[in-house]
């Protein structure tokens, strides 16, 4: 088996590697990302993805999707290493 690419995932930042989460959008918990600016790129989309379904539903008047509108103003606030701390 191949060494995965030496990078960080975006979304679980250098202690990823330490628990084992080497790719956000792993298939078999294998890497699919290749490089550095693909799962960036990709991770930026995931965000965006995410924030318009937090704000969409936020927006028809789930309560709990409403907090967690107030708790992340940005999609650049979400998926980051620094969450889970």
């Amino acid at each position: 088996m191949s060494e995965p690419p030496d990078f960080d995932c975006s979304a679980y930042g250098p202690g990823g590697r330490d628990i084992g989460a080497l790719c956000f959008f792993a298939v078999d918990e294998r890497r699919i990302c290749p490089d550095a600016a693909t799962c960036a790129a990709r991770m930026d989309a995931e965000r965006q993805f995410v924030f318009d379904r937090m704000t969409k539903l936020a927006a028809e008047g789930d309560e709990m999707w409403r907090w967690l509108a107030t708790q992340f103003t940005s999609p650049d606030e979400l998926l980051k290493p620094d969450d889970a701390q």
